[in-house]
């Protein structure tokens, strides 16, 4: 599945320290937002979020973060290298490979949000 349109988040910076001062919002919930931070075009103050996130969870809990937050971005780039090879592949028995690697990040994807709204 090829999507041809981007979702960015606005208001990046505010939107992530607003949900680290909630206490109801968890490492996992902040690593999602993390990661769309990650893809904004907007300017960031890193240091300003970091900091914010170390003083609520702890080094360890900003090393967390970042960690899942870049998993997230791994993904969406593999799963972009993999759309790829398979609209320009020729030999069927490397696009069923092709397509099966997709088909996995679907469902690592689905289990991921899962795990997000729990």
């Amino acid at each position: 599945m090829n999507d041809n349109f981007t979702i960015e988040l606005l208001c990046c910076e505010s939107t992530i320290l607003n949900e680290i001062r909630h206490k109801e919002c968890k490492r996992k919930h902040i690593a999602l937002t993390y990661y769309f931070c990650m893809k904004s075009s907007e300017d960031i103050d890193w240091g300003v979020i970091n900091r914010a996130i170390i003083e609520r969870w702890s080094f360890s809990g900003l090393e967390y973060i970042k960690t899942e937050a870049y998993k997230w971005y791994k993904k969406k780039i593999r799963q972009h290298e993999l759309e790829a090879l398979l609209n320009n592949c020729v030999d069927d028995d490397e696009a069923i490979l092709y397509q099966r690697e997709l088909e996995g990040l679907e469902e690592a994807k689905d289990e991921s949000k899962n795990n997000i709204t729990h």
